[in-house]
């Protein structure tokens, strides 16, 4: 739905910042060690066809 994108946007940017701040609380790495934004796109992240394509060379 186009007029949820908003809100699919800023809590997917959300959950990733809380996701690099428990990465680096479990693995003892800085956070500054991580992408300070998510290197997939919010479509990508939920389209299991991108999750299931092997990583490029």
């Amino acid at each position: 739905m186009p007029s949820l994108r908003p809100v699919l946007t800023a809590g997917f940017d959300k959950a990733y910042s809380r996701a690099v701040a428990d990465a680096a609380d479990e693995t003892g790495l800085p956070s500054t060690d991580f992408p300070h934004l998510c290197p997939f796109s919010p479509d990508q992240a939920l389209n299991l066809e991108f999750l299931r394509e092997p990583p490029e060379a």
